[in-house]
Parts: structure tokens; C-alpha cells; sequence
């Protein structure tokens, strides 16, 4: 009787997990990306707990359904890209804040790339990323090492790619600020970034560390971008 009743339990547990598990990422808009309860996995990879938050001058500011979220399918460096109105005007700025966590059985690394951005000017765009290398606790404060990245377009230069790799751990905290400054020397001062590009060089889902891609490799941004490009255009020159 005992055998019969493990042999009926094992595919219900089975079940339950399956139906527990986070659904196949998919292109959409980061608001629906918040309203996914479990998240969802890219090659054994869970991306999950999305917010989005924006202030500034310029205006219309940008919500959670501006902006567009591309999956990168790339098992060497699985990732999401976010697409979005990130622009401002001479003497305007904006800050947006997206945040997420991603979990896998070893992750290794964390890489942040830039794509269709640019300044004019002293007009300057920067995006800096938070990486918490374990688990959030409800006030915030994270349960191991805080790590950096950073890219940036500026009148100093220009940084479009940075990584950094780290010991192998189940959970990673990212919290990314987006900072365009419109700068002030007139109407020929502007500045915006139209994607921010994550990926976990190496993958998630097992031992990482791989080579980690570089920004040419991990997308092929398309006809998408060039429309958020326009759009971006069209909201700098109401400046």
C-alpha cells in the first residue's frame, strides 16, 4: 500500500513543480514583465520582482509600458534588453530606475552594454548598475557583495560595455539607473540612450564563467530600434 501511494505521489509532485515553474521569457513591455508573479527563465536562468520607476524635467515621462524588453536566447550569455524613450532636451533631464533579480543554479557574472545612445554637447548619458551578489532583505540591504558597472557617452568619452565576474552564487539583485543630462549650452545640447542590454556571461543553469560576449554578439536590435530611435528623436526636438 505504502509503495502505491509513493508511486501516486511522485507525479503529482512532478506536477506541482512544473506547474510552479517560471515560464519561457518572451518580448513584451516591462509592465508586463511586473505583472509576472514567477518571473520568467531564459535557459535556466529566472529573471523576476521587476520595477520601474522614472522623474525628471522632461516630460512626457517614460512608464513601465514605454519601454520594450527583448530576450537575448544566447546560452553563452542569456539576458534582457530594454528599449526605451530615454532621452532629454538642452537644460532637461531624466532618471529612470529598473530593477530585477535573477537566479540560477551558478551564476558567475553579470554584463551591462548600451545601444543607440548618444549626446551633443555637454549633454551626457550614463547608465550605473548595482549587482548584489546574493539576496535582498525586505528593508533592502543586501546579503553579499555589492559590485558596479558602468557605461557612459559624455563630452569626456565614451564607455558603451562593461562586466565584472564574481564567485558562483543562486541570486543576484540588479538595480540600473538610467541618467541623461540634456546639458545647457542651447538647443543643440541633448543626449539618450534607446537600449540597456543585460546578460550572465556563461549562463545560469550550471557552472558559468564563460568568455563573455561582446556587445556586437548579443543582439541584433532591427527594425525595433530604429523606431524607438525615431521616437526618441521626436521627444527631444518638442524640447
Amino acid at each position: 500500500m505504502r509503495k502505491f501511494v509513493l508511486l501516486l505521489t511522485c507525479p503529482l509532485l512532478l506536477l506541482t513543480t512544473a506547474a510552479r515553474a517560471a515560464p519561457a521569457c518572451v518580448n513584451g513591455t516591462l509592465a508586463s514583465y511586473e505583472s509576472l508573479a514567477s518571473g520568467c527563465a531564459i535557459d535556466g536562468v529566472t529573471f523576476s520582482m521587476f520595477s520601474f520607476s522614472s522623474s525628471g524635467s522632461q516630460q512626457p515621462l517614460p512608464s513601465a509600458s514605454d519601454v520594450q524588453v527583448q530576450v537575448i536566447n544566447d546560452p553563452s550569455g542569456p539576458g534582457l534588453m530594454f528599449i526605451g524613450p530615454f532621452g532629454a532636451g538642452a537644460g532637461l533631464s531624466l532618471d529612470a530606475l529598473i530593477s530585477f533579480i535573477i537566479t540560477g543554479t551558478a551564476i558567475t557574472g553579470e554584463a551591462l552594454a548600451m545601444e543607440g545612445f548618444g549626446q551633443s554637447g555637454d549633454g551626457s548619458v550614463q547608465v550605473a548598475e548595482s549587482v548584489c551578489e546574493g539576496s535582498l532583505s525586505p528593508g533592502g540591504k543586501c546579503s553579499g557583495p555589492v559590485g558596479t558597472l558602468n557605461v557612459f557617452d559624455n563630452a569626456a568619452g565614451v564607455q558603451s560595455f562593461d562586466s565584472i565576474t564574481f564567485a558562483p552564487v543562486t541570486s543576484v539583485a540588479i538595480t540600473k539607473n538610467i541618467i541623461v543630462q540634456g546639458g545647457t549650452t542651447g538647443t543643440m545640447s541633448s543626449a539618450g540612450v534607446s537600449a540597456v542590454i543585460n546578460t550572465v556571461p556563461g549562463g545560469g543553469g550550471g557552472p558559468g564563467g564563460g568568455n563573455v560576449p561582446e556587445p556586437d554578439s548579443l543582439i541584433t536590435l532591427g527594425s525595433g530600434l530604429v523606431i524607438t530611435a525615431l521616437l526618441l528623436r521626436k521627444r527631444l526636438g518638442r524640447a
